[in-house]
């Protein structure tokens, strides 16, 4: 069994509750996912199934979407509603002075993760040592915002690149505000190519949900090779193939460029193009 399964997670859950339910669903050990969502948010979690982890690293840094909610005039240890709140005295902001603040939070931008995440120092979860009352220094960190719209007085739409932190978005943004915020919840509708409008209830996982390797790399430069060229590069080996299908010459569209090898319509490898030749990357179990 291989393939991709986009799952609406529900409220109060850890995503690897999702993927130890996935396991017992679906009878396979062999799953991950393209990030993780905290117990409190809900929307798109993306497990790879089976095979499927071998494409985990293409895909794992592609843009994601939220819509948060939050409150203002609190402040939090995990920057949300689930941590030790203080309230503020400062008034709460108008949508004029919300928007106003919001541009410094465009483009590019250098971000300090909570002290509450599961980020590693010295091998040790971040989380962990907070909760243990010791002091938690992370380094900023460049993350990229293509969005921040305020939808509602206490709502945000934002697409930002992998690895940005929404509470700390929210927390920064009550600081500069002078009163507070926290995240009082979470809903991620985009990972890359997956949406929302496409995830299942967990408990509705079964086979027939599972997204093939081939939809998932449908948007790659394919290749198509014969049965002879597909068992060698099974066998790890270089294969000389120098045009396309229509007898055009082979070119990359960038240096960098993994190409999709198919045997008739199935995914059989993951490939680099140099001088005319295949070199397989990663190679998928063929019957």
């Amino acid at each position: 069994m291989k393939g991709f399964l986009i799952v609406d997670k529900p409220q109060g859950i850890t995503s690897f509750d999702v993927v130890a339910q996935a396991r017992r669903a679906l009878n396979v050990r062999k799953i991950g996912h393209l990030g993780t969502l905290d117990p409190l948010a809900t929307g798109v979690l993306v497990l790879a199934i089976g095979e499927g982890t071998k494409l985990i690293e293409y895909l794992m840094g592609a843009d994601k979407e939220y819509e948060a909610t939050l409150e203002f005039g609190k402040i939090s240890d995990t920057y949300d509603s689930e941590g030790k709140i203080t309230k503020t005295d400062a008034p709460v902001p108008t949508s004029d002075e919300i928007e106003a603040a919001l541009p410094q939070f465009r483009g590019e931008i250098q971000q300090i993760p909570p002290a509450f995440s599961a980020l590693k120092i010295n091998g040790q979860r971040a989380y962990d040592l907070a909760r243990r009352g010791e002091k938690v220094e992370l380094k900023p960190r460049t993350v990229y915002i293509h969005d921040l719209t305020l939808v509602a007085p206490d709502q945000l739409h934002i697409h930002c690149s992998s690895g940005t932190y929404i509470r700390s978005i929210i927390h920064d943004l009550g600081q500069t505000l002078g009163c507070g915020a926290i995240m009082t919840a979470l809903r991620r509708t985009h990972v890359g190519q997956f949406m929302l409008n496409k995830a299942i209830d967990i408990t509705k996982t079964s086979p027939e949900n599972l997204i093939s390797l081939e939809e998932i790399v449908s948007s790659w430069p394919p290749v198509k090779v014969n049965k002879d060229e597909m068992i060698a590069l099974q066998q790890g080996q270089k294969v000389h193939i120098g045009t396309s299908s229509s007898g055009a010459p082979l070119q990359p569209p960038h240096t960098d460029t993994i190409f999709a090898v198919f045997y008739n319509d199935t995914l059989v490898s993951l490939a680099e193009l140099n001088s005319g030749f295949l070199t397989p990357v990663k190679n998928f179990m063929v019957k």
